[in-house]
């Protein structure tokens, strides 16, 4: 069997970090609900050069508040197999919440990688990889005092694994993956480690084109404060769109 250093630098970061975090005791865990719909898509007009792009909106506490909307763009080069770079930008906007809206900027690079578990193309389970580095500019706006700027660079490493429950081809897959969000900046002071992501759910291809996949992502995040924590749980149904030119 060949070994994938990846995974096994990916279990090392999720059981590292998530028990550095469950060890502190004295902490304040706040609990909350909700729903992420995206709409993902991805058109190549040569066999590297193309684009991707997605809009989600989040809304709390299981759909009954506005959350927020998200629009992301990258131009994307693809490398020999299945390794893709990109590069591009993102907005995020919070409708006004206690009289205070949310607005942030950023620049991010990626690349992701994809492949057979075992290295051979027998094997039907892929691990796919993902390395992301983003900088943010939020931009906070209170209705009664100057808006508030703070600048991350944040740094995300996602695992994932599809597996085929069904002989059946046309038949859903299992998706599982953990991602681990480090960050750092001139107020990050006692939370470099952002969030940890874990999700688990079906995917399901329509056609040569269309996809989605739907499920359950649970999000630990800590705060700015070191002693506060946001425990989300997110029904997330995302719907994927590739094309590319024939040549």
């Amino acid at each position: 069997m060949k070994y994938h250093p990846f995974l096994f630098l990916g279990m090392f970061l999720t059981v590292g970090v998530s028990g550095s975090i469950m060890a502190q005791t004295e902490k304040r865990v706040v609990q909350n609900e909700q729903i992420w719909i995206g709409l993902h898509g991805q058109y190549r007009w040569n066999e590297h050069w193309g684009v991707m792009a997605d809009v989600h909106h989040r809304r709390f506490e299981f759909s009954e508040i506005p959350g927020v909307y998200v629009a992301r763009a990258a131009l994307s080069y693809r490398l020999k197999g299945s390794s893709t770079v990109a590069a591009g930008g993102a907005l995020f906007f919070n409708p006004p919440s206690a009289g205070t809206e949310v607005l942030e900027r950023r620049l991010y690079q990626q690349w992701v990688w994809s492949q057979p578990l075992t290295g051979t193309t027998a094997s039907k389970v892929q691990i796919g990889y993902r390395l992301r580095n983003e900088q943010r500019w939020q931009e906070r706006r209170p209705a009664d005092a100057d808006p508030v700027v703070r600048f991350t660079n944040r740094t995300r490493f996602l695992i994932s694994l599809t597996v085929p429950v069904f002989r059946n081809p046309k038949l859903p897959k299992l998706l599982v993956y953990d991602e681990i969000l480090m960050q750092m900046g001139p107020e990050v002071v006692y939370n470099p480690m952002d969030q940890n992501r874990i999700y688990a759910g079906f995917r399901q291809k329509i056609d040569e084109h269309w996809s989605f996949d739907l499920g359950y992502l649970g999000i630990y995040q800590q705060t700015f404060s070191g002693s506060d924590y946001v425990q989300t749980h997110v029904l997330r149904l995302f719907v994927y769109f590739e094309a590319a030119v024939v040549v």
